[in-house]
C-alpha cells in the first residue's frame, strides 16, 4: 500500500508540473488542432490481466482493435478562438468612427471590399465528429530478458469539421466600395460575408484567396501518430509491476496548409518525437483470483521535432486579424513614388501566409485506471489528461517579398504616394478608439510590409491540456487459451485551457485477444 501512495503522489507531482504550461489564448487566432487522439486514452482497457504476466519465461503477444466516435460539444465556447470579439460572433460593417459605434465593428467591411454602410454580424458554431480505430499491440518478450517488454498503437482516424458560419445581415452591399475609394476595375460586391470568406471571386481587382477560408466542410482520413515503446518493468512481482520505457513517435498527420482556418487535424501534423513512459500496476484487493481490484497507470513524455509548415499570420503592430486587410502590391518606383496599377489589389491573407520551422517542445498524456474484475466481467473507471505546450517558431522558410507590397489607403486608393497611413477598422483586443487609428508596420520602412513586420506568434498553437473521464465494460473468456476480450466503452473529454481544445464525448468498443 505504502508504494502503491508513493507511485500516485509521484505521478500526481509530474503531471502537475508540466500542467502549469497551459494558458489561455486570445481570439482571433488563425490556427487550430485538438490535443492529438492517438488511441492511448484508455489503451488498456480489456488488457489488464493479459499484459505485464509476471510468470512467463517466453514470448507472448497481445492484440487489440479500439473504435471510437465522438463528436464536440460547446461548439460557442470553441468558437472564441476564431473571433477577435470575445464571443462566438463578430460584426462585420463601417470602419469605427468613435462615439456610439466604437465598439459596433470588428472588422470593417472595406478589408472584404464592401461599402462603407454594409453591415452584417457573423456567428461561428464549429462542429467536430471523428471516428478513430486504434490498433494496438503488447508483446512480452521475457524469453529475452524477464520484465521486458514492447508496445505499439497505430491508430486510423476520419474526420469531418465545420466551422458553422452563419450570418444577420443588417444593412445590404449596394455597391463595391464608395466610388472615391474603390479599387480600379471594381465590379459586382459580395452578397454577403460568407460568400467574401470563400475567397474563390475575382472581385474588381483584388485576386482570389488562396488560403485563411471560412468556409467550406472538412473531411480527412489519414493515419496518426503511430508510438513504439520498448520497456523495461525494473519491478515485476504477482500483484504489482513498474516499467519504464523509451518512446518514439512516427507522425503520420498531415501539415498544416492554412487553406482553411478550420481543418481537421490529425495527429501533430506530421512531426516526429521522442521520449520516456512510465507504467505501474498495482493489485488493491483481491478476494480470490476471480474478484479484485487493480490500479493501472501510464506517463509518457515527448519531444516532438520541428518540422516546416504554412501558417497565417498577422502584423504585429495591428492586431487580431489583421491577417485579413486590404494590400496593393505596387508597379515602378522611383524613389518613394510609387504607381499602383490595375490588378494589384489584394488580401493580407495571400501575401501573410508563409512557410516555417515550428517545433513543440513537449507532449504529455497521463492515466489512471481502476479495473474491478469479477469472474470474465471488468469494469474501468479512470481518469487521463494530455496536452502539450504552445508551439515554437523556429526559421522562416519563406519570406514576403522585397519592395512589393503596402497596406491600402482607402482615402487615397490609387494614389502614386506612400501608404503609411492605410486600413482601419480591424479592433485591437476590443480598444474602442481603433476606428480613429490606422494599420501600421513595425518593422518595414514607410510604405513596404516586410516579413519581420509579421506577428510570429498569431501563426502558433497555444499550450492545450485536456481532462478525460472514461469507463469501460468488458468480458473476457479467460479460460479460452487466447483469452479474447470484448467491451464497450465511453469518455468526455473537457478543455483545461480556455478554448484550446474542445470539449467532446465518445461511445466505442474494444476487442482483444493474446498469444
Amino acid at each position: 500500500m505504502n508504494f502503491m501512495k508513493t507511485n500516485l503522489l509521484a505521478i500526481a507531482m509530474l503531471l502537475s508540473v508540466v500542467a502549469v504550461n497551459a494558458d489561455e489564448t486570445n481570439g482571433g487566432r488563425s490556427v487550430y488542432f485538438n490535443v492529438a487522439k492517438n488511441g492511448t486514452a484508455v489503451s488498456n482497457l480489456g488488457w489488464n490481466g493479459a499484459i505485464y504476466q509476471h510468470d512467463k519465461d517466453d514470448f507472448y503477444a497481445c492484440f487489440k482493435l479500439q473504435m471510437e466516435y465522438g463528436q464536440n460539444t460547446k461548439a460557442d465556447e470553441t468558437a472564441k478562438y476564431f473571433s477577435n470579439s470575445g464571443s462566438d460572433s463578430f460584426v462585420v460593417g463601417p470602419k469605427n468612427t468613435g462615439g456610439t459605434t466604437a465598439t459596433t465593428t470588428d472588422i470593417s467591411g472595406m478589408n472584404f471590399l464592401f461599402n462603407d454602410t454594409f453591415k452584417s454580424t457573423v456567428t461561428l458554431k464549429p462542429k467536430m465528429q471523428d471516428f478513430i480505430a486504434d490498433f494496438g499491440m503488447y508483446v512480452g518478450l521475457d524469453e529475452w530478458l524477464e520484465g521486458l517488454y514492447f508496445t505499439s498503437h497505430l491508430p486510423l482516424q476520419h474526420s469531418k469539421w465545420k466551422i458553422g458560419l452563419t450570418e444577420t445581415v443588417s444593412v445590404a452591399a449596394t455597391a463595391l466600395l464608395d466610388n472615391h475609394t474603390r479599387p480600379t476595375g471594381a465590379g459586382t460586391p459580395y452578397a454577403n460575408v460568407e460568400a467574401a470568406l470563400k475567397g474563390d471571386v475575382v472581385n474588381g481587382n483584388s485576386t482570389v484567396w488562396s488560403y485563411g477560408k471560412y468556409t467550406a466542410d472538412q473531411t480527412e482520413t489519414r493515419i496518426g501518430d503511430a508510438t513504439m515503446t520498448l520497456g523495461y518493468n525494473i519491478m515485476h512481482k504477482e500483484h504489482m509491476h513498474l516499467g519504464l520505457g523509451v518512446t518514439g513517435l512516427l507522425g503520420g498527420g498531415k501539415k498544416t496548409t492554412a487553406e482553411y482556418i478550420f481543418t481537421p487535424a490529425i495527429g501533430y501534423n506530421g512531426r516526429y518525437g521522442v521520449g520516456g513512459t512510465a507504467d505501474f500496476g498495482v493489485r488493491l484487493w483481491d478476494k480470490d483470483e476471480n474478484n479484485q481490484l487493480v490500479v493501472n497507470g501510464n506517463v509518457s513524455v515527448l519531444h516532438l521535432f520541428a518540422n516546416e509548415q504554412r501558417r497565417s499570420y498577422d502584423l504585429t503592430l495591428s492586431g487580431d486579424m489583421s491577417r485579413y486587410l486590404l494590400v496593393k502590391k505596387f508597379g515602378t518606383t522611383t524613389a518613394h513614388v510609387h504607381a499602383n496599377t490595375v490588378g494589384n489589389i489584394d488580401n493580407m491573407i495571400n501575401i501573410g501566409s508563409l512557410k516555417a520551422k515550428i517545433g513543440m517542445d513537449v507532449v504529455y498524456n497521463g492515466n489512471l485506471t481502476f479495473c474491478w474484475q469479477m469472474n470474465n466481467m471488468s469494469l474501468d473507471f479512470g481518469y487521463q489528461i494530455a496536452g502539450h505546450t504552445e508551439e515554437k517558431h523556429k526559421e522562416w522558410v519563406d519570406t514576403i517579398a522585397a519592395d512589393t507590397y503596402g497596406l491600402f489607403d482607402f482615402v487615397n486608393a490609387n494614389a502614386t504616394a506612400d501608404s503609411t497611413d492605410a486600413v482601419t477598422g480591424i479592433k485591437i483586443n476590443g480598444d474602442e478608439s481603433v476606428g480613429t487609428e490606422t494599420a501600421v508596420l513595425a518593422a518595414g520602412n514607410a510604405a513596404y510590409i516586410v516579413t519581420d513586420d509579421l506577428n510570429k506568434n498569431s501563426g502558433l498553437m497555444k499550450s492545450a491540456m485536456q481532462h478525460t473521464v472514461f469507463s469501460a465494460l468488458n468480458y473476457s473468456w479467460s479460460d479460452n487459451e487466447w483469452m479474447p476480450s470484448l467491451g464497450v466503452l465511453g469518455s468526455y473529454n473537457m478543455s483545461g485551457s480556455k478554448n484550446n481544445t474542445a470539449n467532446n464525448w465518445t461511445v466505442g468498443f474494444q476487442f482483444n485477444f493474446c498469444v
